[in-house]
C-alpha cells in the first residue's frame, strides 16, 4: 500500500474497531502504540481499552508505550485473509520473522496483548471484507447435533481409566487431541462442520483427569503426572479400544508436541499427524513476564 492507500485503510479499520462488539465490552486499558508499515508510522491511543484517537505520522510531541515494526511486505502477508505460515499472529512473527519487531515497553504489550491482537485481527477483516467468526460455518442452533458422547474403559499401567470421548461423521478416522488443561469441547465446531462430516469419522476424547474423564476411584490427589510415556499410552489405548484404523492425529501446543512423538514411536499406527505449534525440543515453558505483578 502507498501512503494514501494506507491512510484510507487505517480510517476504515478504526471504524471497524469502533463497531466491534468484543472491543465494546472491554473497559480497562490506557495505553498507546504505533504500527510502522515500513516508513509509514501510525499512532493509536486507547482509553479504557477503546481506541480514542489515531494519528498518522506522529511528531516529536507524541509518545507511546510500544511499537510494532516491520516492512510493508511482512504486514501485507499478515493482513491476508489466509496468511502464510508464521504470519498469522503477532507472537509467531515476533519469534520467527526476522523483519518483525516489538519495541518499547514489552511488559505493557503483554499486559494488553488481548486487546492489540483483537485490533489487529479487525485490520485483516477490514482489508478482506470478511469476518472469519461470522462467516464461518456454525452448527445449527436447533435440533440434535451429529456429535455423540460415550465412555470407554482402558487399562494403563495396571490402572483402569474411564475415558470420555465424542465422535461424529463418516469416513477415514481422524483423532483430535485437546490442549493442556482443556477438554474435547475445543473441537466442537470442527466436529459439526458439514464438509468434514461427509469425509471423516472424527473422534476426540478427554485426557484422564480432564473434562468428563474423572479420576479413578482410588486416585490419590496430587499424584497425577503427565509424562510423555503416559501420554502416548493413553492415546494408543484409546485408538485400540475404539478400533480406529490408522487415524490422522491432530493436536496443538502440548497436543502438537505429542503428535511428533506419536509419529516417531508408532509410525505404522497412524496415517499422519497435524502438529500445530509443535517443535522437536523445548528447554522449558516458563517466561519471565508471567511473574510480573502488573
Amino acid at each position: 500500500m502507498n501512503e494514501m492507500e494506507w491512510k484510507n485503510f487505517v480510517s476504515n479499520w478504526m471504524d471497524c474497531c469502533s463497531n466491534d462488539e468484543v472491543l465494546k465490552t472491554i473497559n480497562a486499558g490506557d495505553f498507546s502504540f504505533c504500527i510502522d508499515y515500513g516508513a509509514l508510522r501510525t499512532l493509536f491511543v486507547l482509553k479504557n481499552g477503546k481506541i480514542e484517537n489515531w494519528v498518522f505520522a506522529p511528531t516529536i510531541h507524541y509518545s507511546w508505550d510500544f511499537s510494532l515494526n516491520s516492512t510493508p511486505e511482512v504486514w501485507d502477508k499478515y493482513l491476508q485473509e489466509s496468511p502464510p505460515p508464521l504470519y498469522h499472529d503477532l507472537f509467531s512473527m515476533s519469534s520467527k520473522v526476522p523483519d518483525f519487531h516489538i519495541d518499547g515497553k514489552r511488559d505493557t504489550f503483554m499486559k494488553y496483548a488481548h486487546i492489540v491482537r483483537k485490533i489487529m485481527e479487525l485490520g485483516r477483516v477490514t482489508l478482506n471484507g470478511t469476518n472469519t467468526l461470522k462467516d464461518s460455518e456454525l452448527p445449527p442452533t436447533l435440533g440434535i447435533e451429529p456429535i455423540t458422547g460415550h465412555y470407554v474403559n482402558v487399562e494403563i499401567d495396571e490402572q483402569v481409566y474411564r475415558i470420555y470421548y465424542e465422535e461424529s461423521g463418516k469416513g477415514d478416522d481422524i483423532l483430535f487431541l485437546h490442549t493442556a488443561g482443556s477438554d474435547s469441547r475445543q473441537y466442537y465446531h470442527l466436529m459439526n462442520n458439514s464438509k468434514l462430516l461427509k469425509e471423516w469419522h472424527m473422534v476426540t476424547f478427554d485426557m484422564p483427569l480432564h473434562g468428563k474423564s474423572l479420576p479413578p476411584s482410588n486416585f490419590i490427589p496430587g499424584t497425577y503426572r503427565l509424562t510423555t510415556d503416559f501420554y502416548t499410552k493413553v492415546i494408543v489405548k484409546v485408538v485400540e479400544a475404539l478400533g480406529l484404523n490408522q487415524p490422522v492425529v491432530v493436536g496443538s501446543s502440548m497436543a502438537g508436541e505429542i503428535c511428533l512423538e506419536l509419529a516417531y514411536r508408532f509410525p505404522d499406527l497412524f496415517k499422519g499427524v497435524v502438529a500445530c505449534e509443535a517443535c522437536d525440543y523445548i528447554e522449558g515453558r516458563h517466561v519471565g513476564w508471567t511473574k510480573d505483578p502488573n
